[in-house]
């Protein structure tokens, strides 16, 4: 019971993840493309850049994790009562580090949209200072 719980959470999260990627890579999409946005200063593109390439690396986690999340439940639904101890074993050492695997990428992938963030606050605020 616990642990479908901590799963459920586990997918809120990543969905919520991939969700802010998302509308942050459109957002950048626009940005790029508008013509009432200009760049000051060469760094501002450099910034823009590294922030797209950091939340296109945190949605491809967030990808990248629902389908590992998918593969994990089909190996977990083959584990039966009736296995030979070894086998077993086996397949639960190997659902572990599937599921080490997983928390690994939503590491990743928070981790990959903080960092975006920052550079888009960075380029906040000296846009704003510049005014």
């Amino acid at each position: 019971m616990a642990q479908s719980k901590i799963d459920e959470q586990f997918g809120f999260v990543n969905n919520l993840l991939v969700g802010l990627a998302v509308a942050v890579l459109t957002f950048l999409t626009h940005l790029s493309f508008s013509n009432e946005f200009s760049f000051f200063f060469s760094f501002e593109k450099f910034i823009i850049l590294i922030a797209t390439l950091l939340m296109f690396a945190s949605l491809v986690c967030g990808v990248l994790l629902a389908w590992r999340r998918i593969d994990h439940y089909r190996k977990q639904s083959r584990l039966k009562d009736d296995m030979p101890e070894d086998k077993k074993l086996t397949s639960i050492q190997e659902l572990a580090r599937s599921e080490m695997t997983n928390r690994r990428l939503l590491k990743y992938q928070g981790s990959a949209l903080l960092f975006a963030s920052l550079f888009l606050a960075i380029l906040t605020i000296v846009r704003f200072l510049n005014k």
